[in-house]
């Protein structure tokens, strides 16, 4: 049965042991990373009808990218503890997301924040484009 996506968080940790995980404030829609498995070529002489054959390698869990409505001053948005803050610091965080579903589905994601990226239109909103690229070991369950 289909469900609506409205509600979806992301959260950033705070990096302490035990970890706490705040909301970031005024996201808008979340591209989850794009899960790429890659191929090795393991083709030899006698490989059955000539046809390459292939085995998973290593998994690239990619990015994930979202604007947000920013707030300069927020704490989740700001240079001095938010986004912007892990951006110019290269710091590593963990990240959930958290789906709007029933059971709460959440995911854990390691990662930096390699693209943060404000604007101020003359007519329009402040705003930021986000990117966290994931570092390792995800859990998605």
């Amino acid at each position: 049965m289909a469900q609506t996506s409205f509600g979806t968080l992301l959260k950033l940790g705070d990096g302490l042991t035990p970890e706490t995980f705040t909301t970031i404030a005024e996201v808008g829609d979340i591209t989850p990373p794009d899960i790429k498995v890659a191929a090795q070529e393991i083709t030899s002489h006698s490989s059955p009808g000539a046809v390459n054959q292939k085995i998973p390698d290593t998994i690239d869990m990619g990015t994930v990218s979202f604007p947000i409505n920013w707030d300069p001053v927020n704490a989740t948005h700001n240079m001095t503890t938010g986004l912007g803050y892990l951006a110019i610091n290269r710091i590593i965080r963990n990240f959930h997301i958290v789906w709007p579903n029933p059971a709460g589905t959440t995911w854990l994601l390691p990662g930096f924040i390699s693209r943060f990226h404000p604007t101020g239109a003359v007519k329009g909103k402040l705003s930021a484009d986000v990117e966290i690229t994931i570092t390792g070991q995800c859990t998605l369950a």
